[in-house]
């Protein structure tokens, strides 16, 4: 099925001649980042040396007056052939290839015509200046070496846009424009983009390019968005950080039909701007997830929108499924659908809604590799709902190949962490948390569960970043800052009270507090809505605790029955003391082993010793 392009209204004179304007300076950059003019200047110069060779040799040789003027236009004719040439192949260390346009297609006139640019940049920010980046990074509970040599791919953070006036029809994309710019950015070895969760943080007013260059970031892309009609006004800039130095500015105005053709504008300015060089198979990849529907473009980042926001994902859903049913051969669509299934089948306390949602996800997904099988967010989301499916060991397999093929992908290593752990490799888990660190400073991951189970309860209290309140107390429980955990259990009781978690929270406290029999009546009582097999060990941790040994290890067989292997816990834990007891403990225990090494061979013949790196866990 073919696709075209939406086009966009010829605009007003002066916006006609800044798009003019545009279009000989976008035609003038694809002729530099296609080497013509170097090659040009280097035939100039082979050409003028053997017309001069040729113009010597004659009366040696005895050649015809005319063999000067003959070689001359002989190396005028090879001059078209050889732009040409220089235009359509590049030379590569794979060999001879050929030269695919940054954006899908070459920019000429039918590519100016996607926005109209206005003439007057915008003011650049203030500049701001910061102390010099630290030359190493320290993680509780986690030894890793400095590297201070400041190499490494360019990291970029694209900010939330800012509406300049509030307009409900389209203040959808201050969100989702970003995140579907970061998210096509996403796995290319020369560029790391931080996640869209590090990008909110410094979403409203003028971003402290100070704070953010802190983090690590090389470059920042921020913009305003204001709609006019039926068009969108969108002012961006790319900045370098911490100084502020512009280094691309420009005011588009498009029409609100075309959207995704922004998107892939700016997508190409980026990579320009910041000279990022990109293989063949990543211009490959970057052309070919394009919507064929101007409107299931935009229902897509509608539904994008809504999906980030909890208890809106049935609509989101919704969403999803009308874009798809306009354009079902678009891949991200169907691979954050799936994520939006999954979601909802996590939260459900439904049980027929939860298998049935899980399902859906799975064929969601499936749908997505089957148009484009290395889509990285279609990876990243599939390996979570593996997790959940009990198929840890699988999704850990699927998270390596992908690095193998781009290991400058924080996000990917932060789904790692979650996979790992599950398998029960908990030292290439935290190993997998330092690499996702070191793309990306300010990354959230899961690794405060994986300190928590490596009995590294420091680490576990300072990376419950995101939690559900549950980690920071039972971590400062288990270092015996009994005090502050009772004070941070209080704390959160308000927000904790409509989640799956309250029941651990009570529990926990009731065990602090000396109400043994409250604690073990809501730590059983948690079993009923917990499906999570890492959110049940806990609970059993709990009931182990109190003494009922016998109770925690079935509850612990089940958790092995779901693909969550708790090897090390089982041998390590102090609150399971009471589980080591039990008659069935061994059995069990050589249960987890068994699975532990398999895990640990499907991780090896992977390849993950290579992607992760050395194991660097603190005695």
């Amino acid at each position: 099925m073919g696709r075209s392009r939406p086009q966009i209204p010829l605009a007003d004179p002066p916006a006609q001649q800044a798009m003019d304007r545009l279009r000989i300076r976008r035609f003038v950059d694809e002729l530099r980042r296609r080497r013509v003019f170097r090659v040009l200047l280097v035939y100039l110069a082979v050409s003028y040396g053997l017309a001069q060779v040729a113009d010597l040799l004659m009366p040696a040789l005895e050649l015809p007056s005319w063999t000067v003027t003959f070689v001359v236009v002989l190396l005028l004719l090879g001059l078209p052939i050889t732009v040409v040439l220089a235009w359509a192949f590049d030379i590569t260390p794979e060999g001879i290839e050929r030269t695919l346009p940054l954006s899908g297609e070459i920019p000429t006139v039918e590519g100016a015509q996607r926005a109209a640019a206005i003439a007057a940049p915008p003011a650049a920010p203030p500049d701001n200046t910061s102390p010099a980046r630290p030359a190493a990074v320290v993680e509780q509970g986690v030894e890793r070496a400095s590297d201070s040599s400041g190499s490494g791919p360019t990291q970029l953070m694209v900010l939330p846009f800012r509406m300049l006036k509030e307009d409900p029809e389209t203040e959808f994309l201050a969100s989702s424009l970003p995140d579907a710019i970061t998210c096509s950015l996403a796995g290319l070895r020369s560029l790391v983009v931080r996640s869209s969760i590090a990008g909110t943080r410094f979403a409203g007013g003028t971003p402290d390019l100070s704070s953010i260059a802190d983090r690590g970031v090389d470059a920042v892309l921020m913009g305003t968005l204001l709609r006019i009609g039926t068009q969108l006004r969108l002012t961006v800039q790319l900045a370098h950080v911490p100084d502020g130095t512009m280094l691309w500015s420009e005011v588009t105005v498009v029409d609100l039909g075309d959207l995704f053709a922004l998107q892939d504008e700016l997508t190409r300015r980026v990579l320009d701007s910041l000279s990022v060089s990109l293989s063949a198979s990543e211009r490959m990849q970057l052309r070919r997830d394009a919507p064929g529907s101007a409107h299931a473009y935009e229902l897509f980042l509608r539904a994008n929108h809504l999906s980030h926001q909890t208890g809106r994902w049935d609509e989101a859903r919704q969403l999803y499924l009308q874009s798809l049913h306009i354009d079902a051969a678009y891949a991200p669509a169907w691979a954050y659908l799936g994520r939006c299934y999954r979601l909802i089948a996590k939260w459900s306390p439904d049980a027929s809604v939860h298998e049935a949602m899980q399902a859906e996800a799975e064929a969601s997904f499936q749908h997505a590799f089957e148009l484009n099988p290395d889509l990285p967010v279609g990876h990243r989301f599939f390996a979570q709902l593996e997790v959940e499916l009990g198929r840890a060991p699988s999704s850990m397999v699927r998270l390596i190949q992908s690095l193998r093929h781009s290991d400058a992908d924080p996000d990917l290593f932060a789904g790692l962490v979650h996979s790992c752990r599950f398998a029960g490799l908990l030292r290439e888990s935290a190993s997998a948390h330092l690499r996702a660190r070191r793309l990306d400073g300010s990354i959230p991951t899961t690794a405060g569960h994986t300190f928590f189970m490596l009995g590294r309860y420091d680490g576990a209290a300072s990376e419950a970043w995101g939690d559900i309140g549950y980690l920071a107390p039972i971590a400062l429980t288990m270092i015996g800052r009994k005090a502050d955990a009772i004070r941070v259990l209080r704390e959160g009781e308000t927000r904790a009270a409509a989640t799956t978690a309250r029941h651990h929270l009570a529990s926990l406290q009731a065990i602090l507090t000396g109400d043994s029999r409250r604690a073990l009546s809501e730590a059983i009582d948690s079993l009923e809505i917990v499906r999570d097999p890492e959110g049940r060990f806990y609970a059993a941790r709990h009931i182990a605790h109190l003494g009922e040994g016998e109770k925690a290890l079935e509850i612990i067989r089940g958790v092995l029955e779901m693909g969550y292997c708790c090897a090390h816990q089982l041998q390590h834990d102090p609150w399971l003391a009471s589980v080591r007891a039990e008659p069935g403990f061994a059995e069990a225990a050589e249960r987890a082993d068994a699975a532990l090494r398999e895990a640990t061979a499907q991780f090896k013949a992977a390849g993950g010793p290579e992607v992760v790196g050395p194991v660097a866990v603190a005695a």
